[in-house]
């Protein structure tokens, strides 16, 4: 037997007396005054209370029966309910759908008295269960009690909301009972090797201080200084320099050797070698302590005592290969604490050993030491965003809170300040997100406080209202604007301002949104006469346009007519021949050209724009508009546009770092890092029903950040170093958590000029490609490959290039891993464990990037060349012109074969190219 589900169609209301009215609301108070305006006999009157939901019991609202003769002018908030086969009651203005006849319903239903609301669903009951309107007017029962013992009353303290220490712990209070560093440690812990023994007797005879005061006294003896003959003190002063240097030599040869046991012990016991591990950061030590030539035991846990310093220290001189094959040891051992759990291992290894503090506060974040965290990130690397987040999450609310506001992060304060019940700072902290959010035409987000936060949506809705019809975001805050009215029940505004709308005649590109708008109040708007208003309104703003609208608009209009009767087949069958009226056009075809100009519009604003990045649909860019300010635009290929102002201007370049939904947006600044961290929001917009949330990311890694890209998975490798230091490191980062996955490394950054040999000093990018586990950095002449199959040590593949690398591309996601560097002139095509192809090799600075489909385009000098690269070749499709400016990026558009350029000053071209792929 074929099943049918029931629902329930929207149908003109009958003219039939009601049956019964629904009263919605939870408020027994609220139906009281709606019953007592009826003027009808209380007596007779059955209430039913039905719930929200199946499992959320709470009242949603009340059906009264027995209500006969009740006019309907005397109803303010009732709705009328019909009743068929004598137990079902479904709205007034709705029918079964399919239809069944009353003799079926009464053989399927089951309880005597049984409601269909279009929401709620159906909801059953005896007839029993019916309560009258003095029930919600009984007093209650009288509790019998002695009241002559009377007690003493229990004081109750007030709720702990939390807890501040008198001063906050900074790393100074912290280390100030205890500062060592490497050269304090005992001196013989790490085993000896069997040839030793006479290098200690040699050592323990030595006297190398006193040594260097006979240098000293030789050396600046005058004539007749000492009773000693000139001869016999030159003898003395080479005597004791010759000492001097074979004991140096012996210190640096057992420190040598101490060291390459130190890499072999790595290779066999990686937890006892971290106990003799030798850091390669700052300890901040005062003076020198005696040279010694052993490394001593620490504790392999990160501790905050350990990291100011402040003793005499020993500094070793360690050869620069030996430095890198250990740091890439450290690394690999941070990675499996990491991976193990054990974050305070892997913290020391960071902060202790590396210097690494970003990695470090990172780790001990993973494992919840949060105030250590926070320490880290305030006392060492002033990333104030990156402490609240983690006093927050350590439930230091008060000292969170701070942060919140000095960083003006207004909406998390005002959040914090109420958990601490504080509501006048909360209130005032919302009113301050309010004000940023409207400087930042973020009109949606300063609503939606002004209603759910502080209490005003009148203010809230006059503020929509007056974004119609002249900004850019115009439908969007109409939408919302209706939206707050239903929500308040404020249904006579919302009648009034559909007539308003219905009879004013608003630009050309407003209309279609506005028939949208109106066409879905029509069917979702709670009031029965808004939606039969809406519903008029909708053909009277279509039926104006319709006569002279043509293409993409003309459909969405005719949509918004049919969507009035979804179940009227005629009214469909007639758009549909509207839209494809007129007879039919016969021509010769020209012959299609090999590419094709799709769309063409300028962003908004005078910005000069320097970084794109796309997704899909959608792309970003990021630039500078005017003196004082950054602006952020989300855009779609075919001329839609959103813009977001910064708080403030961000000199430099961005790296923007999508994720694979378009609703979050990482904003990465190469070069040095900012010392404050900002985000924003794009709001849902015309053409983005979606919100997508923009920022500089709070853990972000220390020092200079030389590129970043992000792989299938949502991981986001960051290429940085420190301040001045020749190696730099790749760090993978969960983006959305965020979570340090693991730090790679280290990458040279000084190669061999091919012309005269010297070192240089590679640019000062480092883009990066991460596709199916391979990660590609580019770093002047070489590009280093990590597989994830190779471990230990050599994390990195070296590929010679032959010239510097301007430009580093990834072929798209889930096809086969190949990466295009561009460089002055032309450029190379590489596959993993595969040959490397040249391709424009006459073109100057190409601008290079892949479609969707696989096709490499480069763009340079006036000219744009499109390639295929499949089958380990690359085979040159079609070229054409390109006029104007240099464009700042290549990007992959909607389609497989489309490709878009942005140029700096706002110009988005989209070109088509599939014809190209079938030559």
């Amino acid at each position: 037997m074929t099943t049918f589900p029931l629902q329930l169609r929207p149908i003109d209301a009958t003219a039939a007396a009601p049956a019964a009215w629904l009263i919605p609301g939870d408020d027994p108070a609220v139906w009281l005054a709606e019953i007592g305006g009826w003027g009808v006999p209380m007596m007779g009157l059955r209430l039913f209370v039905l719930p929200r939901s199946l499992r959320d019991c709470r009242a949603a609202g009340v059906l009264v029966t027995g209500a006969e003769g009740l006019r309907r002018e005397c109803v303010r908030r009732g709705q009328a309910y019909q009743l068929l086969a004598g137990r079902l009651y479904l709205p007034a203005d709705a029918r079964l759908d399919p239809p069944v006849s009353e003799a079926e319903l009464r053989e399927k239903l089951v309880w005597e008295v049984q409601v269909l609301h279009p929401s709620i669903g159906l909801v059953g009951y005896r007839r029993e269960d019916a309560i009258r309107v003095q029930d919600l007017l009984a007093p209650p029962s009288r509790l019998e009690a002695d009241w002559d013992r009377a007690a003493r009353p229990t004081v109750v303290a007030p709720r702990l909301v939390t807890v501040e220490p008198e001063q906050p712990p900074t790393v100074e209070i912290i280390i100030e009972s205890a500062r060592g560093d490497i050269g304090s440690e005992a001196p013989d812990a790490l085993p000896p090797a069997d040839d030793e023994s006479a290098i200690d007797d040699f050592l323990k005879r030595a006297a190398r201080p006193g040594l260097k005061t006979i240098e000293w006294l030789t050396s600046n003896a005058g004539a007749g200084a000492l009773p000693l003959p000139a001869n016999w003190i030159a003898r003395l002063r080479q005597w004791a320099r010759d000492k001097r240097e074979a004991i140096d030599r012996a210190l640096l040869d057992a420190r040598h050797r101490e060291l390459q046991r130190l890499r072999k012990l790595f290779e066999t016991d990686v937890d006892e070698a971290l106990r003799f591990a030798i850091p390669f950061r700052d300890t901040g030590s005062r003076g020198r302590a005696a040279p010694g030539r052993r490394l001593g035991p620490r504790t392999p846990l990160f501790d905050l005592v350990r990291l100011g310093g402040g003793r005499p220290a020993d500094f070793w001189d360690i050869p620069p290969d030996t430095q890198r094959d250990l740091t890439a040891k450290y690394r690999a051992a941070a990675n499996r604490e990491l991976n193990l759990g054990r974050y305070r291992r892997a913290a020391y290894i960071f902060a202790e050993l590396l210097g690494d503090y970003a990695a470090a506060a990172n780790a001990l974040q993973q494992g919840r030491f949060f105030r250590e965290a926070a320490t880290l990130y305030l006392e060492k690397l002033h990333n104030k965003p990156a402490a609240a987040k983690c006093l927050k999450e350590g439930g230091v609310l008060a000292e969170a809170v701070v942060l919140y506001e000095e960083l003006g992060e207004y909406v998390e304060a005002g959040v914090l300040y109420t958990q601490l019940e504080r509501p006048d700072e909360a209130k005032r902290c919302y009113r301050l997100a309010v004000d940023h959010a409207i400087d930042r035409d973020a009109f949606l987000d300063a609503a939606k406080l002004l209603e759910f936060k502080l209490d005003a949506a009148d203010e809230a809705a006059a503020l929509l209202l007056s974004q119609w019809p002249g900004s850019y975001g115009a439908a969007s805050c109409l939408s919302a604007y209706f939206d707050v009215l239903s929500r308040h029940d404020r249904h006579e505004d919302a009648h009034r301002r559909v007539a308003l709308l219905r009879d004013e005649l608003v630009p050309d590109a407003r209309v279609e949104p506005l028939a949208g708008i109106l066409s879905s109040l029509s069917t979702k708007y709670p009031e029965p006469d808004v939606r039969a208003l809406a519903a008029d309104a909708t053909r009277v703003v279509a039926g104006r346009r319709l006569a002279i609208a043509r293409g993409p608009e003309a459909k969405a209009l005719v949509d918004a007519v049919t969507r009035l009767c979804p179940e009227d087949r005629l009214l469909r069958r007639d758009a549909a021949r509207y839209l494809d009226s007129g007879p039919p056009v016969y021509q010769l075809a020209p012959a299609k050209p090999k590419t094709r100009l799709v769309s063409q519009f300028k962003l908004p604003g005078s910005v000069t724009w320097n970084a794109v990045a796309s997704i899909g649909d959608t792309f970003f860019a990021a630039g500078i508009e005017g003196q004082h300010r950054t602006v952020i635009v989300r855009g779609g290929w075919y001329g839609t546009a959103q813009k977001i102002n910064w708080a403030n201007r961000v000199d430099g370049t961005w790296a923007l770092e999508p994720n694979a939904a378009g609703r979050s947006l990482l904003l990465i600044p190469l070069g040095d890092q900012p010392m404050a961290t900002q985000s924003a929001s794009f709001p849902p917009y015309d053409g983005f029903p979606e919100p997508c949330r923009a920022g500089v990311p709070p853990w972000l890694p220390g020092g200079q950040i030389l590129g970043s890209g992000r792989d299938e998975n949502d991981n986001v490798w960051i290429v940085h170093r420190p301040a001045g230091g020749p190696f730099a490191t790749l760090s993978a980062f969960r983006a959305e958590t965020p979570q340090l996955l693991a730090t790679l490394g280290p990458i040279e950054l000084f190669g061999r000029d091919a012309s005269d040999g010297t070192f240089i000093m590679f640019r000062e990018n480092a883009p990066v490609v991460a596709r199916q586990g391979h990660v590609v950095v580019a770093s002047g002449r070489a590009l280093f490959h990590w597989r994830p199959a190779r471990s230990g040590s050599s994390w990195f593949t070296g590929i010679d290039l032959p010239h510097p690398a301007t430009a580093l591309v990834g072929s798209p996601p889930f096809t086969g891993v190949r990466v295009a560097v561009a460089f002055e002139n032309g450029g190379i095509v590489i596959w993993p464990e595969g040959p490397q192809k040249l391709f424009g090799q006459d073109m100057t600075f190409p601008q290079i990037g892949f479609t969707r489909g696989g096709l490499l385009v480069a763009v340079g000098g006036g000219e744009a060349r499109v390639y295929r690269t499949d089958g380990f070749k690359v085979r040159l499709q079609t070229s054409f012109p390109v006029e104007g400016p240099e464009p700042i990026a290549v990007c992959p558009a909607r389609k497989l074969d489309e490709f878009g350029l942005i140029t700096p000053d706002g110009l988005v071209r989209v070109f088509d190219v599939s014809d190209a792929r079938a030559t």
